[in-house]
């Protein structure tokens, strides 16, 4: 029954935070603005769709993979259930949001296979909210969550650029 609650957990975590920010408001935008996709037939269709394919699997990729490490190591969930202990594997040992580098590469693939200037002003208004809100508002809440394993890591592990080597801490 546990692992059956975790999952609906993860289901609705991600319904919440990356579906409703890569598919639903992209979705609502190409509504309302009555963008069409570019067509595909020709060299440039082609390429902006292939190049937008690729951006959004590796976002897709990404979001499986951190997703099933806040599960197995966090032993939580995105925002719902939020992981008990620090995931310090992965992707997080090179850089400290690869969760929003996911999001980040659907967002961007989406406006480049659709070739729409409105998804990207959202990509461009989301970063710009996601740039503010990491430093202000979730690092100083995993900093009085995690204290000094937190502080290690943030001093290691660069925020938006990812490290080349993979950091190895006390506790990755």
């Amino acid at each position: 029954m546990t692992n059956r609650r975790l999952w609906w957990r993860h289901l609705i975590s991600v319904l919440i935070a990356p579906a409703t920010m890569t598919v639903f408001i992209p979705g609502l935008i190409l509504w309302l603005t009555g963008v069409k996709a570019p067509d595909f037939g020709t060299p440039s269709g082609l390429l902006l769709a292939l190049a937008g394919a690729a951006l959004i699997a590796l976002g897709l990729w990404f979001l499986v993979w951190t997703v099933v490490l806040f599960d197995r190591v966090g032993e939580g969930t995105l925002a719902i259930g939020s992981p008990i202990n620090l995931v310090l594997r992965g992707p997080y040992r090179h850089v400290r949001n690869p969760m929003m580098t996911a999001v980040f590469c659907i967002q961007l693939g989406t406006a480049v296979a659709m070739a729409s200037p409105w998804l990207f002003a959202w990509f461009a208004l989301f970063c710009t909210i996601v740039v503010i809100a990491i430093p202000t508002i979730e690092e100083p809440h995993l900093v009085r969550r995690f204290g000094a394993q937190y502080e290690a890591y943030r001093r290691h592990v660069p925020r938006w650029i990812p490290r080349v080597t993979p950091w190895i801490g006390a506790s990755a």
